[in-house]
């Protein structure tokens, strides 16, 4: 019975000692970090554009829709995982985070690419209010 309390008592105090160890990164060091997430923001912003456009012409196929569908959810949990990382001044994970979610958005980037490069007919009947110039991936 003792040794229960006594495993008790020390895994309260390990937790204890793990909760008051983590310290929050500071405004400034995170204002210094805090670009690729940005950078990454604009990527996506950029990918969702020409998703969007590209799908109301027809250039992209139900195959290559759930890929990219499939790379953003991947994306999308890498870049959680990295704003929490920089959150708590992990810069190593961090950046290992930052560098899968970028892998992620260059699959997309490339897709699309695709998408844009081959030869489609657009249909005539499609409700298309983008435009190429907006930005180039």
């Amino acid at each position: 019975m003792k040794t229960i309390h006594l495993a008790l008592s020390l895994m309260l105090v390990l937790a204890l000692s793990a909760c008051a160890s983590m310290q929050p990164i500071s405004r400034d060091r995170l204002a210094q970090n805090i670009d690729p997430i940005l950078n990454m923001e604009k990527r996506l912003d950029q990918v969702m554009y020409y998703t969007k456009m590209l799908g109301s012409v027809g250039g992209l196929t139900q195959v290559k829709s759930k890929e990219l569908k499939q790379h953003l959810d991947v994306y999308y949990v890498y870049y959680l995982a990295s704003n929490v990382q920089l959150a708590k001044g992990d810069m190593e994970a961090y950046q290992a985070h930052v560098v899968l979610a970028e892998r992620e958005l260059d699959v997309m980037e490339k897709i699309l690419k695709e998408g844009l490069d081959k030869d489609f007919e657009p249909d005539p009947n499609a409700n298309w209010e983008g435009d190429f110039s907006r930005s180039k991936l």
